[in-house]
Order: C-alpha cells, then structure tokens, then sequence
C-alpha cells in the first residue's frame, strides 16, 4: 500500500487533542501534540482515533483502509475453503459422513407481527427463551451459528394455515459471532448481507416450497418452538430463487453477491444445487 506524505498535516485525536504529524513510515506516523509526541500504526490510527483536518487527504486513506479489509477478508476466506475443502477429502478418504452439523447451521425463525418493525430496524433477532427446567427464562444458544450461517425470518398470520408461511427476510450472521458464546440470545445481522422482502416477494417466496421436517418430511408442520436449523443447500436455493425474482431491479446486484458469498462460505458449487423440494411440491 502507498503511502499518502503526510508530514506536517494537522490531526484530532479523540483525547490528545489536536497534533501535528513530524515523522513518517511505512508502518507508522509520529504526532506531536501540545504536550508529548505520540506514535501510531499507519493507516490504522485512522480507522478509530485520529482524523485529518484534510478532507480529502482523510478520504484517500479512508479508501486505503477499506480495500486493506477486503484483501485481508479474501484472504482470510481463501484460506479457510482450502481447509474445509481438505477436510472433505480427508473425509471421503476415510469413509466417514463428516459432521452433520455443519450441513444444517442455517436457522430460520418464526417472526411475531409485532416485533418484525425492531428486527428489521436493529437488524438483530433474538433467539427466545428457555421453557422449562433449571435454565428456564434464559436464552436458547443456537451453538450451530457462525459466521457461514444464515437467518431465514418467516411469518405465519393468525387466520392462514402452515402451508402459507411465508418468507419474510434473511440475513448473514455477523463475521465476529458465535453461537456458543452468545449470552443474550440476540443474533447480530452482517453489516451488508441483509434483505428484507417487498410485500409482492413475501407473496412469491412460501417457506415450504423449500423446507421439509426431517422428522416428518410429507407433513407440513411446524409444532413448537420458535426456530429450527436446517440444511445449507436449502438456504442455496432460497436466495438463488430470490436473485432470479430480483432480475431487473436496483436490488439484483447485492442479492447476488449475497448469494454468492453464501455459497462460496459454504463450499457450494452453484451449478450443484438441486432443485425445491419442500414438503409443498411434494
């Protein structure tokens, strides 16, 4: 990354005050302020504590940073699908089914009327409590969340019957959450990969067209509880569906990045995923 020369340009930090950059490095920027001089990652610092005085020299470097996150997360994400994949073929190799649990780590939820407006708005959803026994009143811990899952949020008004529930919205978790350390049973939404529908597409996306109960997979029934995990390869098909429904708007190009993310976080191929087969179709 280039460095932008920024000797002699005037900063704020957030409790030193105003400072004048003296020393420059590759890695590094030395400020003097009113009384001790103080050294700084570069660009980082200017991430959360200083700020050009510049406007134009703070958008530069503010650019800097955002394409130094996106190699870092490509990065990151390459070298992850290269573990998983190696895990697949030691996997086969072995003969072993591999771990179901990381099939099945989507989860979708049943939404109430009125609570949709803060879900939507806070973009977190929360996870409901515990029913009965010692930890009654707590949060319910989805341990299968991370940062490959996805919320799928569905609603089912009073007066229709199972088979209308219908999707409401979808989010990727957020990169830094995990389920297992989730305390106050709210799940975080990522700051890009969010959608919630239009009325017209909740109308064209039924949940069932997609979802069968393993346990009782001709049946469509939801019984109790507020959510429940299902397999990767469903929530494939709901976006891709939903990336189709979308051709044509301003809102194609994320719902396809989405898409794309999802799968490529997931190790799908896309020309893999088979078509609906949700208790409706059958």
């Amino acid at each position: 990354m280039d460095s932008v020369n920024l000797l002699n340009k005037k900063v704020k930090h957030l409790s030193f005050g105003i400072g004048t950059i003296i020393d420059q490095g590759d890695s590094y920027i030395e400020v003097s302020f009113s009384d001790d001089n103080k050294k700084f990652i570069y660009p980082d610092a200017f991430d959360k504590f200083l700020k050009l005085e510049d406007e134009a020299l703070q958008g530069i470097i503010d650019e800097q940073i955002n394409a130094e996150r996106k190699a870092e997360r490509a990065r990151l994400l390459e070298t992850e699908a290269k573990l998983q994949a190696e895990r697949r073929i030691r996997q086969a190799q072995s003969g072993s089914a591999g771990d179901e649990t990381q099939n099945s780590r989507q989860v979708v939820f049943w939404c109430e009327p009125d609570e949709k407006a803060e879900i939507f708005t806070n973009w977190t959803v929360h996870t409901g409590t515990i029913k009965s026994g010692a930890r009654k009143g707590q949060p319910n811990k989805l341990v299968r969340l991370n940062k490959h899952s996805a919320c799928l949020l569905t609603e089912r008004h009073a007066d229709q019957e199972e088979k209308e529930r219908a999707i409401i919205g979808l989010f990727m978790v957020d990169e830094d959450f995990t389920g297992r350390t989730c305390d106050d049973g709210y799940i975080p939404a990522h700051e890009k990969y969010r959608i919630k529908l239009s009325d017209e597409e909740v109308k064209q996306m039924q949940f069932w067209k997609y979802y069968r109960n393993p346990r009782s997979p001709e049946n469509i029934t939801w019984n109790t509880g507020r959510s429940r995990y299902f397999e990767n390869l469903v929530m494939a098909q709901i976006l891709r569906d939903l990336v189709a429904l979308r051709a044509g708007t301003d809102q194609h190009e994320l719902t396809e990045e989405f898409f794309k993310y999802f799968c490529h976080l997931n190790l799908i191929n896309e020309d893999d995923i088979p078509e609906n087969n949700g208790a409706l179709l059958a």
